[in-house]
């Protein structure tokens, strides 16, 4: 009998505010990569920038649209975007900037939209607490963001999918996945956050474990996130372990 993956959960992601360089807008000799096609409701884009920055640039990304105080507006090195969970009909084109300054690039910004298609994903109905709204720019909610969530109990288990050919290789990992709880406990989007190493330089993992890592955390049901007392939807860092 092999042990299941192991869930532990840590602190809700608070992603705070920053000062994006200053700069209008230019194409210049950068340039944003995408596989760029109109995304649904929760849908989520890779992105990166070509040319590669020179070492030593500050590059940080952004949703453009956005007045970057609400968590999740920013994505920095974490550099996907996420569709806002609601797409109304006539929504303008999503909009994301990555700002760049450093010596030898001095101070630029670099403009891409991408279209979206009104949809709504599903699950949204009571997810949000008192005072919470779900972001109109990207798949995020605003309202109450100083919540610190400690600790959190698995209340609802369901049976684990360990990736077979993992299984027969004996491969072992441990990944990190960002998780959106409902009011409820639920979990309404589940996405796994790229992990750095002390050089910052992305940890790779095997793709197997990566989609059984979202899809074993997007069945669980947790402890609703309180404050005060009142239920609240909120972000939060699952710990997703495969040992065989």
């Amino acid at each position: 009998m092999k042990a299941p993956p192991l869930l532990s959960a840590g602190l809700l992601l608070l992603m705070a505010g920053h000062t994006a360089v200053a700069g209008a807008p230019s194409l210049g000799a950068y340039h944003i990569v995408s596989a760029k096609h109109p995304l649904s409701a929760g849908e989520q884009l890779a992105l990166k920038l070509a040319p590669a920055p020179p070492a030593g640039t500050y590059v940080y990304w952004r949703n453009a649209t956005s007045n970057g105080s609400s968590p999740g507006s920013e994505f920095a090195l974490h550099a996907v975007y996420t569709a806002p969970f609601i797409i109304p009909s006539g929504a303008p084109p999503a909009e994301i900037r990555v700002d760049l300054s450093g010596r030898d690039t001095g101070r630029i910004g670099v403009l891409e939209t991408v279209d979206l298609v009104p949809s709504r994903l599903p699950g949204t109905e009571g997810c949000l607490g008192p005072g919470q709204a779900f972001s109109a720019t990207s798949g995020n909610i605003s309202g109450p963001d100083y919540i610190s969530w400690l600790h959190s109990v698995v209340v609802h288990m369901s049976d684990p999918e360990y990736p077979k050919v993992a299984l027969a290789r004996g491969l072992t990992d441990r990944l990190v996945t960002r998780a959106l709880l409902c009011k409820t406990g639920r979990v309404l989007a589940a996405y796994y956050q790229t992990t750095y190493d002390d050089e910052m330089r992305p940890i790779a993992h095997d793709q197997l474990f990566v989609d059984a890592a979202t899809a074993l955390v997007s069945t669980r049901t947790f402890e609703p996130i309180q404050r005060d007392g009142v239920a609240l939807a909120g972000w939060a860092h699952v710990s997703v372990i495969f040992e065989p």
